[in-house]
């Protein structure tokens, strides 16, 4: 019996640092959309340069997120959610030289795309966008469902888990979804087309 309880406890700890994490990450990350051009702010308790003594008042760098309908997300987010955007959830193929289906067309040109290489992006766009709108409307109403909880303070530390366990998986997902794009696309492009990618993209340097 105490082994169970000892394993609830350290899932219930790794739930709370997993939403805590992901909350500093994604507040981090849009703080300029929400607030114009000034730079996200360090989490709470690592500001510098600031004059802060002991004891003073200090305000947090989150009061300007608290009048967010979804406290979680931005009003940018959600829109990029619901239009399947890449969010720069793509990351680790775009810059290992692994194509993205947007760009490859919009730069279709330069790269020497052929009619049929355009038609079959054209579905792997539209696949990937179709896939990553239903998995972003299944991100905002579970982040509602978290939000929503928090804000009536009726949510249990079970609850928390299964909400964060699940906003993680679709977050995962959602990230499979542009990453295998990239792989699809890549099957496509020769190595002189990926190249050539790379060098519009400015990932490469041009030959001198």
């Amino acid at each position: 019996m105490g082994s169970v309880t000892s394993t609830a406890a350290r899932l219930s700890t790794f739930a709370w640092t997993a939403v805590l994490a992901c909350s500093v990450a994604w507040a981090n990350e849009t703080q300029v959309a929400d607030h114009g051009s000034h730079p996200a702010h360090a989490p709470h308790g690592m500001n510098h340069g600031h004059g802060h003594h002991p004891g003073s008042t200090q305000t947090s760098d989150y009061v300007g997120l608290k009048e967010r309908p979804l406290k979680a997300l931005s009003t940018q987010q959600v829109e990029d959610l619901r239009a399947g955007r890449g969010m720069g959830l793509s990351l680790a193929a775009e810059l290992n030289s692994v194509p993205g289906p947007r760009h490859v067309l919009q730069l279709q040109q330069q790269l020497g795309v052929s009619a049929e290489q355009a038609s079959l992006l054209q579905d792997i766009v539209q696949a990937m966008e179709a896939r990553a709108r239903a998995l972003g409307e299944e991100i905002i109403v579970a982040e509602t469902q978290l939000d929503s909880g928090f804000r009536n303070k009726s949510l249990s530390q079970e609850q928390v888990l299964d909400l964060s366990s699940r906003i993680g998986a679709l977050n995962g997902q959602l990230r499979a979804a542009h990453l295998q794009a990239h792989l699809q696309t890549a099957a496509l492009l020769s190595p002189k087309q990926i190249a050539a990618y790379d060098l519009a993209r400015g990932y490469t340097p041009a030959a001198r």
